[in-house]
């Protein structure tokens, strides 16, 4: 096994392969190139609702389907096979940082290869084949000049320091120490160790402990652990690792943390209360179902609501913060295995007041996106210039999105003219579309225009890219209305559905993105409010739409971006407070 830190190449001529030959398992290497090292999200776009019982298929039913394919015998092509895709991936996604890290996984692969005594069968025909088992195993550093070995009883590593060896003497050591290996810590109690513990009651019955495991949920966290009276308790020993902001956030993401950041700068005194939706993106949902050993989550959303107000009895500023957090998950029943389907809706009120003292932050830089729903160069600067610019380290927490849907639509106007769209339409061309007439109207009738009569109607609302367009824009127009600060996850989330998603084929129906608005936290109030106010939602965004060229229009702290592709420079330059470490070295 030290090739754990070598390159396959390197290792081949160290490799004793007979029967076949090692030029035969490199060939057959490529009778597997199926395996992947991510999460099987390609037929993601075929998804569809069949109904409440079978759900959104088709899925992935819990985790490891990337492997699948990977095959479990013990022939010696197939364990050559999982050897090199298993520490490919480890390697890969996971690399050891330190000798205990290499040692886990090198154990973790040697066990995958692990022969028990009785499992091969002999070959009648060659009276010389007897029973396959692995006599030993054997891990090297030479980094270290630490061998590890273990027999096949005992499965606990033995050490020998080579540095600590008088070579001019011959030393031998027993292969086996007659032992098993087996600790008994049932005097040891529950463990102060912070880490994943165990949780064990011998006082309740099978279905008491059933239902008490459904009760509890996932796994226990890092910061976690379950003790004898059937709580779960914050480890006091992490307080001291998290004296730095870095040890921190890796404890709040290890432990849990909301998948959005949330400025409590932003709630204000005397204004009305914030609201804010936060919406787990599918790749957040799926780090959540790693993290906590559980099949899959298929809903995880957070509805707030932030007021700050003075303290009734001290008089210092704090921010209120009202929740409902709803997740839904699909996770392992402790005894069969057998999948289970999980609801857990939680109310939650919290109280945050800050510290004011040496603060040297700046307000967020807001950026002003005009754009339309389905749009390719709307839809390709949100995943393409703003997601880099999200990407880059630290800067997601300086930048404030303002999302407008409605782009370059417009109502035909007597004074600006423009031709009805003949039914059925879905293109520029067959909608008759007016570059012209667009124009016009946002001259007139966009922000700071001077309006004609009939600027919102009742003439025809025109789209550039057909029906689809303005329905979409109608439901995201409807949750800027009624959640001016959480409307962004979720049209995001409709968006990638046109760039990436369901939608992306140009062929969608209204249900078509109802379904996927509802898939994005959409909930059924706010559809059945933009049934009856949807007019209403769509003429509050023609109105703050300014005068532009085409779209996607953006505006970083009220400046005109020249170059889309400039946005990372551009908010780095807007930002007033402490570069961070994502914007250009020039600029830091």
């Amino acid at each position: 096994m030290s090739f754990i830190a070598c390159r396959w190449r390197q290792a081949a001529d160290s490799l004793q392969a007979k029967d076949p030959d090692i030029k035969w398992h490199w060939r057959n290497l490529n009778t597997h190139v199926n395996l992947s090292p991510n999460y099987p999200v390609e037929n993601d776009p075929l998804q569809v609702k069949v109904d409440d019982d079978i759900g959104i298929v088709p899925r992935p039913v819990g985790h490891g389907w990337n492997l699948f394919g990977l095959p479990g015998d013990s022939s010696p092509p197939s364990r050559f096979i999982r050897l090199f895709y298993l520490r490919g991936y480890a390697m890969t996604t996971n690399p050891p940082k330190s000798f205990d890290d290499a040692a886990v996984l090198g154990t973790a692969l040697l066990n995958n290869v692990f022969i028990p005594l009785g499992t091969v069968a002999a070959d009648p025909k060659k009276k010389s084949d007897g029973p396959e088992l692995t006599d030993y195993a054997v891990l090297k550093s030479a980094q270290d000049r630490v061998m590890l070995i273990r027999g096949y009883r005992n499965s606990q590593w033995r050490k020998i320091d080579l540095k600590r060896l008088d070579f001019s003497q011959a030393r031998t050591w027993p292969l086996e120490d007659g032992s098993l290996g087996i600790q008994d810590i049932t005097d040891a109690g529950a463990s102060s160790v912070p880490g994943r513990a165990f949780w064990l009651s011998v006082e309740k019955s099978e279905e008491e402990l059933r239902e008490k495991r459904r009760e509890m949920g996932p796994a226990p966290f890092l910061a976690l652990r379950y003790e004898y009276d059937n709580s779960a308790k914050w480890d006091p020993e992490n307080r001291q690792k998290t004296k730095s902001p870095e040890e921190a956030e890796r404890i709040l993401r290890i432990t849990g943390r909301l998948p959005r950041p949330l400025r409590l700068s932003d709630v204000k005194l005397g204004a009305p209360p914030l609201r804010k939706t936060i919406v787990a993106t599918a790749k957040e949902r799926r780090a959540a179902a790693e993290m906590a050993g559980i099949y899959s989550v298929s809903r995880l959303q957070a509805r707030l609501l932030l007021h700050r107000e003075l303290h009734p009895v001290w008089g210092h500023e704090r921010v209120m913060i009202y929740g409902s957090m709803v997740s839904e998950y699909m996770m392992p029943d402790v005894f069969t295995n057998d999948p289970i389907e999980v609801s857990v809706p939680l109310k939650f009120k919290a109280a945050f007041r800050e510290d004011a003292v040496g603060t040297s932050w700046a307000a967020p830089v807001n950026v002003s996106l005009f754009g339309e729903s389905g749009c390719p160069d709307t839809i390709g600067f949100i995943f393409g210039a703003l997601a880099t610019a999200e990407q880059a380290k630290g800067v997601a927490d300086i930048i404030s999105v303002d999302w407008t849907p409605f782009g370059n639509a417009y109502f035909i106007t007597k004074e600006c003219g423009g031709v009805p769209a003949p039914p059925g339409c879905g293109t520029s061309t067959s909608c008759r579309y007016s570059s012209t007439t667009r124009s016009c109207y946002f001259k007139h009738c966009g922000l700071g225009g001077d309006p004609f009569p009939d600027c919102y109607g009742p003439g025809q609302l025109h789209c550039q890219h057909g029906s689809v367009e303005c329905f979409a824009n109608r439901i995201e127009a409807c949750a800027k209305v009624r959640d001016p600060s959480g409307n962004w996850e979720i049209s995001r989330c409709i968006e990638k559905a046109f760039y990436m998603g369901k939608l992306q084929n140009g062929k969608s129906s209204f249900a078509d993105v109802t379904a996927v608005a509802e898939r994005c936290g959409a909930s059924s109030s706010l559809l059945n409010w933009c049934t009856e106010h949807g007019d209403d939602a769509v003429i509050a965004m023609a109105k703050a739409t300014p005068p532009h060229p085409g779209v996607p229009y953006v505006l970083v702290d009220g400046r005109v971006l020249s170059d889309e592709n400039d946005l990372l420079n551009a908010v780095c330059q807007a930002y007033q407070g402490p570069k961070p470490a994502g914007c250009p070295m020039a600029l830091i």
